[in-house]
């Protein structure tokens, strides 16, 4: 009997799209629309801010990113001011340094809006003390790349104007015809390797009930200044949104790192003096005196002398305090200036902390500067010309002020009539105005006017209005405001015609 042959089975085909290439384009279309909202949800924020922003001042932005590892940030963000002002912030890039992707994630968890969040945050029966805005995490820091801020124009008479460039404090004291370095300067008369200026502010977790609030501003090839505030918190993790309950502050530390500055800013201040290097630093401590009395502070000898060497040598100069732990926050706050110091043991050093030495502060009534002034703090000194007396308010306290008028009073409560309507108080006289004043053309008058507010008329009958930067036999030079920033704008002298201070 024969078998009868066996056909071949034919495996039957599907003809499709492969498993694997839909799981791929599955994920690179989730991946695509995740990079979208990503990008939109930046974005929105941006545009809130430069909203909020917008209410007092000019601001822009050039649209959202994120990196790799989960940060988050926005590009081109600037504030200027809407009056035609100097005052301004710029940055080249905003970025929040986040933990990961993961908190990015439950932060921009699409299925949850805002209202729920908020709704969450405050519902009493929640059992979060605190609120949850916010994911919990172990550090989050705000970076603040290619930081400029002008706020001199905010600055209430007295105090001294105020440089970011460099991070330094004191930078131009004992120095002539200079009040602040910009980095221009930097670069170009002290010779740094400067490329920005970056601030930074944040907490990270440091233990297990500790948490330390950090403010940076580093300026690399420069100097680095670091602020950090360490507190005890029983919900270290949730630091940022914490009601305070269970919270205290238990040491502070100013710590001031110097990558060459110190050096070149003495070189270059006692060559424009014509001084050695001794003599300027001379200048330069009676300078930071004169500075810190507009503060109502002095410095003990031991403490100046610690202070002294970092400014001659540069280095590495750290100041650290810590809060009583015997004594309760509400006494402590009772203490006055002087006591709270004390009870702080404050201590600084330089370089080694085997050679730290108390920290010993003088109180005293604050000194403001004058209103007006020409040249640097050094200069008003030189020429005697320091006026300021014994303030009743310091300085500081009328920034508060300016700051609390700038905000909309509260709406007035209706009141009974008073019987008699009490005599119209007499109007305050108000403060004449600062009269225009011509300057001579000698370098010597020009010099002195460096720093102020100067109207250049030329031989053609115009005017230029800035601020005078620089003088030389051949030129004089201002700085003006224009669109995008600040620019300088040379005059030859021999078709100069007329300069006008305060025009």
């Amino acid at each position: 009997m024969s078998k009868r042959p066996a056909r071949p089975v034919t495996i039957a085909r599907h003809s499709g799209v492969p498993l694997w290439l839909k799981i791929v384009g599955i994920t690179v279309a989730a991946l695509v629309g995740a990079h979208f909202y990503l990008i939109h949800q930046i974005n929105r924020v941006a545009d809130s801010l430069v909203q909020a922003a917008g209410l007092f001042a000019n601001a822009s932005h050039r649209g959202g990113y994120y990196t790799w590892d989960g940060n988050l940030g926005i590009r081109k963000f600037r504030i200027e001011s809407a009056t035609g002002g100097t005052s301004g912030l710029s940055m080249a890039e905003l970025e929040l340094e986040t933990p990961g992707w993961w908190w990015v994630l439950q932060l921009a968890n699409p299925l949850e809006s805002r209202s729920e969040r908020l709704a969450r945050s405050f519902n009493p029966m929640s059992g979060e003390r605190g609120g949850g805005l916010l994911p919990s995490t172990e550090h989050l820091y705000l970076r603040m790349r290619g930081f400029e801020v002008d706020i001199n124009e905010l600055v209430p008479p007295g105090l001294p104007d105020i440089g970011f460039s460099s991070g330094a404090p004191f930078e131009t004291e004992g120095c002539p015809n200079v009040r602040y370095f910009v980095p221009l300067q930097l670069q170009q008369d002290l010779h740094l390797r400067y490329q920005r200026t970056d601030f930074s502010i944040g907490f990270s977790v440091t233990g297990p009930e500790q948490a330390t609030v950090v403010a940076e501003l580093d300026a690399p090839g420069v100097m680095n200044s670091r602020f950090e505030l360490d507190f005890s918190s029983d919900q270290p993790r949730r630091f940022l949104e914490s009601d305070g309950v269970g919270e205290r502050p238990t040491a502070m530390r100013w710590i001031l790192k110097d990558f060459g500055f110190v050096e070149a800013r003495n070189s270059w201040c006692a060559e424009q003096a014509k001084v050695d290097a001794e003599e300027f630093q001379r200048r330069h401590i009676t300078t930071v005196r004169r500075v810190l009395e507009v503060y109502g502070v002095r410095m003990a000898p031991e403490t100046e002398a610690v202070y002294s060497e970092f400014a001659r040598s540069g280095g590495t100069l750290t100041v650290e305090a810590t809060w009583p732990a015997e004594v309760p926050p509400d006494l402590f706050a009772t203490y006055p200036a002087d006591q709270k110091w004390q009870v702080m043991h404050p201590r600084i050093w330089h370089d080694q902390e085997a050679a730290a030495v108390p920290l010993s502060l003088e109180f005293v009534a604050s000194r403001p500067l004058p209103s007006a002034y020409s040249g640097s703090i050094y200069d008003l000194l030189a020429r005697n010309a320091d006026a300021g007396a014994v303030a009743a308010s310091t300085p500081l306290a009328q920034l508060g002020e300016r700051m609390r008028a700038m905000t909309a009073p509260p709406p007035e409560a209706a009141a009974p009539a008073a019987a008699e309507k009490p005599a119209p108080a007499p109007k305050p006289q108000q403060p004449t105005r600062v009269q225009p004043t011509s300057i001579a053309l000698d370098t010597a008058s020009l010099i002195a006017a460096i720093g102020e507010r100067v109207s250049i008329e030329s031989d053609d009958g115009r005017s230029r209005i800035g601020t005078l930067t620089e003088v030389t036999p051949e030129t004089l030079t201002i700085q003006m405001r224009v669109s995008g920033g600040k620019a300088n704008l040379d005059f030859s002298r021999k078709r100069v015609r007329a300069v006008m201070a305060n025009p």
